[in-house]
């Protein structure tokens, strides 16, 4: 998936394209292999000057402890690890290529709605997003509707000015929901509330996604297609890149966060579920069920 800043004009990339392997020389170059060397060096000194305190026997107990949590959870990650290679070597090309086979024999959903809040972001995060939503509509040729749960004005005129300057050729239905006490969980359930009662009807498919989020080209259409191939699926979560403007040691610990989710996720997908989809973005199957709570029963269409 690749992210760009398309907002104001601009098409500068902000992250490299995933589905392109960073060359060898690249990504082990000599800075890299420098800083590696002299963390190794630093081990050997600090293990061979400072006392060795590991068997002492008021520390054995905790000593074998930690060890063994250690070998516990570093085992896990390694099955992990395991699992998401076969996953994406084997299992996802497989589904990939169905699925496009299946959108190139004229397989569309009949709708796609975009479920989004946002609180106060900037004007250019918030235009790159609604021209990524654009993009993806147009990409696929089918209707579309956001369904924007907000908190002030200011978001809600953003929105609609750059969908009325840019979107006229699209056949999309801007929807905004106020909520009326603050919190995040609340907003997205007074959404749902309103697509409940709206025009979502079976099989129309529901994208959740933050206010920063950026869709990378083709990402819908890739979600869209596995619903078309395997009605069985109920819900898609994807693989995401982290666009940080701050230090370089905060975009490079948020890079490897978001590398050791995408492993847990390849991992899970293996046995055809995952534990949880991401509100970054995840799509979703329209399905009616059932909610019961505190002894009252209601229908909520997701």
């Amino acid at each position: 998936m690749s992210l760009s800043a398309t907002g104001c004009g601009s098409s500068a990339p902000l992250v490299d394209d995933p589905s392109k392997p960073v060359p060898w020389r690249e990504k082990w170059s000599l800075p890299v292999m420098l800083k590696i060397g002299l963390y190794l060096a630093l081990c050997f000194i600090a293990v061979d000057l400072l006392p060795n305190t590991i068997w002492d026997p008021e520390l054995r107990h905790v000593t074998l402890m930690i060890g063994a949590l250690g070998i516990w959870r570093y085992l896990w990650w390694t099955t992990h690890a395991v699992r998401a290679t076969v996953y994406g070597k084997l299992v996802y090309p497989r589904l990939r290529r169905r699925a496009d086979a299946v959108w190139e024999a004229g397989a569309r959903p009949r709708h796609v709605h975009f479920m989004m809040t946002t609180h106060h972001e900037d004007r250019p995060v918030t235009e790159a997003v609604v021209e990524s939503i654009c993009a993806q509509l147009r990409d696929m040729g089918v209707p579309g509707s956001i369904w924007l749960g907000s908190s002030n004005l200011e978001d809600e005129r953003v929105i609609e000015d750059y969908l009325r300057l840019n979107a006229g050729d699209l056949d999309l239905t801007y929807t905004m929901v106020r909520q009326n006490q603050p919190g995040k969980r609340l907003a997205i359930g007074l959404v749902l509330r309103a697509m409940s009662r709206g025009r979502v009807e079976r099989d129309d498919v529901v994208i959740f996604m933050d206010g920063d989020s950026i869709l990378g080209e083709g990402c819908v259409r890739k979600c869209v297609s596995v619903f078309q191939a395997d009605p069985e699926v109920q819900a898609v979560t994807t693989d995401e890149e982290v666009v940080c403007f701050g230090p370089r040691w905060v975009r490079n610990w948020l890079a490897l966060r978001f590398t050791q989710r995408r492993i847990a996720m390849q991992s899970h997908s293996l046995s055809g579920k995952v534990l949880t989809l991401t509100g970054r973005m995840s799509a979703f199957r329209r399905v009616t069920c059932w909610i019961c709570a505190s002894s009252a029963c209601w229908r909520q269409t997701t």
